[in-house]
């Protein structure tokens, strides 16, 4: 809902309303088949250290940008890395992709259901190894308690 003013009593309303209608549509919104979702207390605990991580992982990679660049540390082999989808939701595909495209120095190509694999273009990826385990590991120490 928007609302026109920030008083607390506009956001309270807002808050209320909002929580109401998500209470009440939950149970009508499709969630991935097979996959179990953490309750939404500890997805909301969560989420905090997710957008904390995400944002220091931009930081990180602006860095490197910046320097391959500058020439300073110029990419040894760009190339296109396969990511095995694994235990991830539908769902949680898209928040990987989106996640780790909005950080500079990949981006998503495409999320391939039928054989089981998120495609992305990674600008060093002299070691295709090491960047499948490092989005793994970020997968699996960040975003699946909070997007499974």
């Amino acid at each position: 809902m928007a609302i026109a003013s920030f008083q607390p009593w506009d956001l309270a309303i807002g808050a209320a309303i909002s929580t109401g209608l998500l209470l009440l549509c939950r149970p009508q919104i499709p969630t991935d088949q097979g996959q179990t979702t953490p309750p939404l207390y500890r997805r909301a605990l969560h989420f905090p250290l997710f957008i904390a991580a995400v944002w220091l992982d931009i930081l990180i990679d602006t860095w490197r940008v910046v320097l391959m660049v500058l020439s300073f540390q110029p990419p040894r082999q760009p190339d296109f890395v396969e990511i095995a989808i694994d235990e991830r939701s539908e769902t949680g595909s898209a928040i990987d992709g989106f996640v780790n495209t909005v950080s500079p120095g990949s981006y998503l190509v495409e999320i391939d259901q039928k054989r089981g694999i998120i495609l992305f273009h990674v600008v060093d990826a002299d070691d295709p190894q090491s960047v499948r385990e490092a989005y793994q590991r970020k997968y699996q120490q960040r975003q699946r308690s909070v997007f499974p």
